[in-house]
């Protein structure tokens, strides 16, 4: 059998002008391994009873735990004392023995996962099998959805990953770059998740709902709904995790929910126009109290140059802070093409300290979308350039917002996503609009003008990579737009 890297399982893990200067370089907020991190030791709620079965996943030993908790604030639960779970007694609840679970403490852990705790779970399928104590021995369940249906994990998939041979680091993620040499895999179990319970636009068929929570492997930040504030790090694999792994895992739970996001005011703008990008962090599990926030924003051409920077103070108060900036090109006038937005924090507070987020936008470039090859067809066959061609394709809008790749767009992600397909073999794909008709036009005649630059920048990206794409407009019933 072939061999493959393993990319998918650890890294599938105010107003203000930017100064027309060349900028700073950011390595030292963005380089991995400059993670945030708790300005005290996690307090962390440690599973813990004699003989609990550890399922679909190697048992923990304990030397290697008492050097994972080593110099943390670790206290050893009981299932009779799970009870006393709350998140301002503890950081995290870390839980070792893979898809098994006390069953006579679920409503205690659920209570705590609602309450916004944040949790880690090594090994399985999260909470798939209760276990109860029957005498002195501790008798597993049925493997059911269940209880894990009600966190937003509707199913499991076993994935064989004997046939990998490299771990790379997520570098969406600061502490993935800590794990690629501490986790090997025997098999990964690939979570489906449903993080929504309700349409946002009842009356349309295929509508989605607001977004409970952000997956960005390996961690599942809850951002609203009934368990805003928990960051979950769902270790789902059966193999082997060092002690250093396993720690970085807790430390990087123990923060609880957060996200950073950068977004231009349009995914694709024309020659003359002024780009400008809007920063905004979400802290839902913690309130800030007077942290000073900067953020510094850079922007890099298609050759990776750097063509402005500012440092940006993030306003506000509560859970949210944000800041805005309209760019002024150190090089003048922006040539056709991709760029890249990078935006990092920097704070006093190490707990913000290095958080990241990437995004970017296109200025039209005319040439590159009118250089795609036409389709013709034989008596048989569908061509391109007078060649049979045999379609690979499948269906994709994001893999960051989903249906509403059109309505939060976000260009790198999709250049990122497209080479990835191209590199797999898929020469076509199928998309359009899923959800949020009226959003695209908010009246007859009236289209939005920001999701037609969207779809701008979708083509061009899905050129770039020369994959033709198959655009529906109406995925389920046609909407009326007032008759």
């Amino acid at each position: 059998m072939p061999t493959l890297d393993r990319r998918s399982f650890l890294g599938s893990l105010g107003a203000a002008a930017v100064a027309g200067t060349l900028p700073r370089p950011l390595k030292a907020f963005l380089v991995p391994g400059n993670a945030p991190q708790l300005p005290r030791a996690p307090r962390v709620a440690l599973l813990h009873e004699a003989d609990f079965p550890t399922l679909d996943a190697r048992p923990i030993r304990g030397r290697t735990l008492r050097a994972a908790l080593d110099g943390l604030d670790t206290t050893e639960l009981g299932v009779a004392d799970l009870g006393t779970l709350a998140p301002d007694a503890f950081d995290v609840l870390l839980n070792p023995y893979g898809s098994a679970f006390p069953k006579d403490a679920w409503q205690a852990i659920l209570d705590f996962l609602s309450a916004g705790g944040n949790w880690v779970n090594v090994g399985g399928v999260p909470v798939s099998v209760p276990v109860r104590r029957e005498g002195r021995e501790w008798r597993p369940g049925i493997k059911q959805t269940v209880y894990h249906k009600a966190l937003g994990i509707t199913q499991a998939f076993p994935v064989d990953a004997g046939v990998l041979s490299d771990y790379v680091a997520n570098p969406r993620v600061a502490a993935a770059g800590e794990l690629a040499g501490g986790v090997e895999a025997e098999t990964v179990y690939e979570l489906y998740y449903r993080l929504t319970r309700e349409k946002e636009f009842p009356d349309e068929d295929g509508s989605d709902g607001p977004r409970e929570g952000v997956v960005t492997p390996l961690l599942l930040d809850r951002m609203q709904g009934p368990y805003a504030g928990g960051r979950w790090v769902l270790a789902n694999f059966d193999g082997s995790i060092s002690a250093a792994a396993l720690r970085v895992l807790v430390e990087d739970a123990a923060l609880g929910s957060r996200q950073l996001t950068v977004r231009p005011s349009l995914a694709c703008y024309r020659d003359g126009e002024r780009p400008a990008v809007t920063v905004t962090l979400k802290t839902p599990g913690s309130e800030r109290r007077g942290t000073p926030l900067t953020c510094r924003v850079e922007v890099f051409d298609d050759r990776d140059q750097p063509i402005a920077t500012a440092d940006l103070p993030l306003e506000g108060s509560g859970f949210v802070a944000a800041a805005a900036a309209t760019l002024e090109p150190a090089l003048g006038r922006l040539e056709p093409g991709l760029y890249r937005v990078e935006a990092a924090l920097a704070s006093e507070d190490p707990s913000f300290d290095g958080l990241r987020a990437t995004s970017g936008f296109w200025i039209y470039d005319h040439e590159l979308l009118a250089g795609g090859l036409p389709f013709t067809t034989d008596a048989h066959n569908l061509l391109r350039d007078g060649a049979p061609y045999i379609v690979t394709g499948t269906s994709y809008m994001a893999t960051d917002v989903h249906r509403r790749f059109l309505l939060e767009p976000n260009p790198h992600v999709w250049d990122r996503d497209f080479s990835a397909m191209r590199r797999a073999g898929v020469n076509m794909i199928r998309t359009g609009i899923w959800t949020g008709w009226k959003r695209y036009m908010p009246g007859p005649g009236s289209a939005n003008e920001a999701t037609l630059r969207a779809l701008d920048a979708f083509l061009l990206s899905a050129r770039r990579h020369d994959v033709p794409v198959i655009f529906t407009f109406f995925a389920f019933v046609p909407e009326s737009w007032g008759g």
